[in-house]
């Protein structure tokens, strides 16, 4: 995401920081996500886990970002949920007030990871 919003990957610090103060100012975010028990996180122990290098993000972070940044965020997957009966392979997030959405071309790097050519 470092990439999208600042051109560049070095920015990847500032971006995961931000999101991790947008969900710690707005804990009902994660309130419902992170009920502690049943091998399940607190939420000062995921905001924690998120807050470490190397830990992938998940859609609560992903709606923190959308909001922290004031943009729009396409997930693109090829991969259909075993509980689904149709095929989805975008997700939307847009904050209220954020822009429409850019278009741009990908490419799949190899199953798991989309590239952007245009953005």
């Amino acid at each position: 995401m470092s990439q999208h919003l600042y051109g560049t990957q070095a920015m990847h610090a500032l971006v995961r920081q931000k999101v991790v103060s947008h969900l710690r100012a707005n804990p009902s975010l994660i309130l419902h996500f992170a009920a502690a028990g049943d091998s399940h996180l607190s939420a000062e122990e995921y905001l924690q886990e998120m807050a470490k290098n190397k830990t992938w993000g998940d859609e609560i972070t992903l709606a923190a970002m959308a909001e922290a940044y004031r943009c729009s965020i396409f997930v693109l997957s090829c991969i259909t949920p075993a509980s689904s009966t149709q095929r989805k392979y975008i997700t939307s997030i847009y904050p209220d007030g954020a822009q429409g959405p850019h278009y741009g071309f990908y490419y799949v790097q190899n199953s798991r990871h989309y590239m952007p050519l245009y953005f």
